[in-house]
């Protein structure tokens, strides 16, 4: 190339048709990624806007606390007298509310001291997309570490919102964990028996079912069940201004980086949602939150469940179909199909729905709570 020659460089993008960059963009679905992509040129912009599949991931949250915040929550723990339930009401409850009512406030702002995108609420992002159908939203792990099992809790939920709490299945231990092979020192290989490593259970499967209701395990249990409808519903307001601003979405789902807990809404029941929205029959919503209506709690625990086709023990096994009182409950064949398939697409969905089908073959409690 002789010097001084200029030439324009091809480019190769030119030669794509709108509907193939369509399905390239619809296949990133990252909203940080594709927000991004909206900067490139002004082609890319409009197409990028017209992406009806996307997953937004909080990245980050300000993890300071007032002084004031953290005596009242310690304050309100110590009445319920069980030392890991103050953990949990502290860490997940109140770190739950901060955060939700953190990303509502910042739904105002439109970028941080960088220039760079505002990306710690999912609403703002949002507004940059017109045409949306399919949502995912993850949030940061919340847990304090004990989202998904290992050697402490197993907190598991799943909600189904429409207008309010439409249904939730719940799944949770004290211990679980992948039981361990040992063997006679003498013996050969044939010798070798399962043996389950329990750490920090507070069950055994020694323990009486009739202290279940006495001795503070029916008290944690309904802590665990306060806690995820109040995670749930913190969510299910957050999803609010979203399903007002995006007519077309027909899908969300909502869950954490830890994999913990999911609120899913579909077709029918962000229809439902919308349609409240736009009446004046909208119900009572309480700061930072949905009402959670009056529910029923059919209950199963196993102080000790082992899990032979997985490999897993549970201590402290509980699994709740929670529904609200006005709704009718399924037949029994149905309700056990849907729990078991409730965390199907999970790392280890198979093993949760293996506890759930053995759990379900038990004698259930049925409890019931009032409208809070």
């Amino acid at each position: 190339m002789l010097s001084g020659q200029s030439f324009e460089a091809d480019d190769h993008f030119d030669r794509l048709h709108d509907s193939l960059l369509c399905l390239i963009f619809n296949k990133i679905q990252d909203a940080k990624t594709l927000g991004r992509c909206l900067a490139v040129c002004k082609r890319f912009s409009s197409l990028v806007r017209q992406v009806d599949s996307l997953v937004v991931k909080v990245d980050c949250v300000d993890d300071s606390v007032d002084a004031d915040d953290r005596n009242s929550s310690e304050s309100h723990g110590s009445s319920l007298s069980i030392g890991l339930a103050k953990f949990l009401l502290y860490r997940i409850i109140s770190k739950s509310f901060r955060f939700l009512q953190r990303t509502l406030l910042f739904n105002q702002k439109k970028s941080i001291s960088d220039g760079s995108p505002f990306h710690y609420s999912p609403v703002q992002v949002l507004k940059r997309f017109n045409e949306i159908r399919a949502l995912r939203i993850q949030l940061p792990d919340d847990s304090g570490g004990y989202g998904g099992g290992g050697d402490g809790l197993l907190l598991k939920w799943r909600a189904e919102f429409g207008s309010s709490l439409q249904s939730c299945v719940f799944l949770g231990a004290t211990s679980f964990q992948k039981t361990k092979l040992t063997c006679i020192e003498k013996g050969d290989r044939n010798d070798c028996s399962m043996s389950s490593a329990s750490v920090g259970g507070e069950e055994t499967s020694h323990g009486s079912h009739g202290s279940f209701c006495t001795n503070g395990k029916l008290k944690l249990r309904i802590v665990w069940t306060i806690t995820c409808l109040i995670a749930a519903s913190a969510r299910h307001h957050l999803l609010q201004q979203i399903i007002a601003d995006h007519p077309t979405l027909r899908s969300v789902v909502i869950t954490d980086s830890c994999g913990q807990g999911t609120l899913c809404m579909g077709e029918e029941q962000i229809a439902e949602s919308r349609q409240c929205l736009d009446s004046s029959r909208t119900s009572a919503a309480l700061p930072g939150r949905t009402r959670v209506p009056a529910v029923n709690v059919k209950l199963w625990y196993v102080p000790r469940l082992e899990l032979p086709g997985s490999g897993y023990v549970m201590e402290g096994a509980t699994l709740m179909a929670i529904r609200p009182v006005d709704r009718p409950p399924e037949k029994e064949e149905s309700e056990v199909s849907l729990m078991a398939g409730a965390f199907e697409g999970e790392e280890q969905g198979k093993t949760f729905g293996e506890a759930v089908r053995a759990m379900a073959k038990r004698k259930a409690r049925i409890l019931e709570m009032d409208s809070f």
